[in-house]
């Protein structure tokens, strides 16, 4: 789904916030710019970067700002002097590659496995893991409460004369006002405070002796605490290596950053590890001077050899969705509105939820009522079963839609006037349809598009399936 003006106009503003405020920063503080969420931008983090939010009028938005200002307000009071650092495992052994990660993509034991890369025994790396919610060993922190305070003034400052400047310029507008609440609600809720932190650790330990790293791995490519290592790393002339793990398309605004960033200092890793040649296409202008290099990601890997499915129980509709809230709230709009439809032939709905899904209260009580009547049931099943069940998979924002396809099975993807919706399934009537104009007849129809071998063959090329597989004998020859 293309993104709306109103969402690439605040995209430029934030842009052009960032790249001035790293300037006014310095190098002492200019690097945790590039953590705030005006440069990560996750349009799964708030509203703000939807169309619900930005097409409404000034009266509707001053309100909601107030109330964030408020409530980050007091979130930042308490932070500022509860925050005690950060939890982090750092496992030595003397090899010339440093991979960096959040420990909830680990498989928790205490080698801190991961599927985002295959672990090849003749090339074990050092690991750094850290948590912000569990003890995993050490606490780190470089922070003490007057330095907080110092820090945050700072900040402050910084946005205040970016203000102070764009007024007497005449340059204020609505955007900018945005992206300027975007990130002064970071800075009142001492988010940073952790990016600080996790900072100065990775430098710490890149800069080590007699350690001396070639490189360092980062398995998510661009987000937040990422681009503290690609910074870090920088600074060190250790080289920064990242592997795409999950679609890349264009409604992730965080993948993108523009070009007056990256002058004003937002770091790049230098080598980026992608699926396919469309995707090194769509990241190109972005990634000046990155290497962008072919890869297929272990958690794709078993789709490479999938086995023929036994389609003869395909009955029902599934329903699928990501992670975020308003994915939830597509489906259940799509399938309460396909129950109260008036048709003859109406099939059995199943709903696959995302495992650590966010669900609202509304959709929640709608999801337990009509999980009980016999036309909807929650989906347990392993996707391979699930897929010999469906005689479609329809979903928004899930890898699932694209899994259906590789595996033969119809799908079509939901988008949302209200809501970014990722361009999972291309965004063409053959693929894609407004959740408003979904209808049993469409279902029929869609049910019968089964997925040809060019269409598979064109999928298998977009999910890396065709590359070699990306293990830690790659990041070492890099």
């Amino acid at each position: 789904m293309p993104l709306t003006a109103s969402t690439k106009r605040l995209v430029e503003e934030c842009a052009g916030l960032n790249a001035r405020t790293a300037g006014r920063l310095g190098p002492g503080l200019g690097f945790l710019v590039w953590a705030s969420p005006t440069a990560y931008r996750d349009p799964e983090d708030t509203k703000l970067w939807h169309p619900v939010y930005l097409e409404k009028p000034v009266a509707y938005k001053l309100p909601a700002l107030c109330y964030l200002y408020l409530r980050y307000a007091l979130i930042g009071m308490i932070r500022c002097f509860a925050y005690r650092g950060f939890s982090y495992a750092y496992r030595e052994k003397s090899a010339p590659v440093l991979i960096v990660m959040a420990e909830e993509i680990t498989d928790h034991s205490q080698e801190f496995r991961t599927d985002y890369i295959i672990e090849d025994t003749s090339h074990q790396e050092d690991k750094l893991v850290f948590s912000r919610t569990k003890n995993i060993g050490k606490n780190y922190t470089a922070l003490g409460l007057w330095k907080k305070i110092m820090i945050g003034e700072k900040l402050e400052m910084s946005l205040i004369a970016d203000f102070i400047q764009r007024l007497l310029a005449g340059r204020l507008s609505i955007a900018y006002l945005e992206s300027l609440a975007i990130f002064h609600r970071w800075v009142i809720s001492y988010s940073w405070c952790f990016h600080y932190d996790f900072y100065m650790l990775v430098h710490k330990v890149l800069s080590r002796e007699p350690a001396e790293y070639r490189s360092v791995f980062v398995p998510h490519e661009m987000h937040f605490y990422s681009r503290m290592v690609w910074k870090a790393a920088k600074a060190l002339d250790v080289k920064g290596i990242t592997a795409q793990h999950a679609m890349i398309l264009p409604e992730k605004l965080w993948y993108f950053p523009e070009a007056a960033e990256v002058k004003a200092g937002c770091a790049l890793p230098d080598i980026f590890y992608v699926y396919s040649e469309g995707t090194k296409a769509l990241l190109g202008r972005y990634y000046p001077g990155t290497d962008l290099r072919l890869c297929c990601s272990p958690r794709f890997r078993k789709w490479k050899d999938s086995g023929r499915l036994d389609r003869s129980r395909a009955d029902a509709v599934t329903f699928v969705c990501g992670i975020m809230e308003y994915d939830t709230a597509i489906i259940v709009k799509a399938a309460k509105a396909l129950l109260a439809e008036e048709y003859k032939d109406k099939r059995k709905i199943r709903l696959r939820l995302h495992p650590a899904g966010i669900i609202g209260r509304a959709q929640r009580e709608w999801i337990k009522a009509a999980s009980g009547a016999v036309s909807v049931e929650l989906s347990k099943v392993p996707l391979k079963e699930e897929f010999e069940l469906s005689r479609l998979i329809i979903g928004s924002n899930s890898a699932v839609l694209q899994e259906a396809v590789l595996s033969g099975v119809p799908a079509l993807a939901l988008t949302s006037g209200e809501y970014i919706c990722a361009s999972v399934l291309p965004d063409e009537d053959k693929w894609t349809i407004d959740v408003s104009r979904l209808s049993w007849k469409r279902v029929e129809e869609q049910s019968a598009r089964t997925p040809d071998q060019d269409t598979t063959r064109r999928f298998r090329a977009n999910m890396g399936l065709d590359n070699p597989d990306l293990t830690t004998a790659t990041v070492a020859a890099a």
